[in-house]
């Protein structure tokens, strides 16, 4: 992911060639200063800072570059976020809260865009990354 170039590539490693790439710039559902991309199944899920305007994620095709879907956060949280896979398939959404007034969220989000539970807060505190751990929790 080229965060700055708001471009994302995938490199062959046998050749060194670009197999893929997704210019934000060029898209109706343009992304800016996207980072923390995951790959699967043809898609690319981003989480995007759109420009700082507000920040959300969600899956692009890499064949179309159509987004398929979004989830939009409460607010812009600059260049700190990450969505990560859950076994579910729900995307577990992790957003700095690197200001006063930008609280850190964390959220699991179905692939319709619902968010399941959130947990807001953390201002001032520097939450990069969650990771699930539903594998290693039992609930009775």
């Amino acid at each position: 992911s080229l965060r700055n170039q708001n471009r994302v590539l995938g490199i062959d490693r046998d050749t060194g060639d670009v197999a893929w790439s997704l210019d934000g710039d060029d898209l109706d559902d343009s992304f800016r200063g996207q980072h923390a991309p995951l790959l699967e199944d043809g898609l690319v899920t981003l989480f995007d800072n759109l420009g700082q305007e507000t920040s959300r994620v969600g899956p692009w095709d890499r064949a179309s570059g159509e987004l398929v879907w979004s989830h939009s956060l409460d607010a812009t949280h600059g260049t700190f976020g990450s969505a990560e896979r859950m076994t579910s398939g729900d995307l577990l959404v992790t957003a700095v809260g690197q200001r006063e007034d930008t609280p850190g969220q964390v959220q699991q989000v179905t692939a319709d865009g619902d968010v399941v539970w959130s947990l807001e807060g953390f201002q001032g505190h520097w939450i990069y990354r969650g990771r699930p751990l539903e594998d290693h929790v039992t609930v009775e």
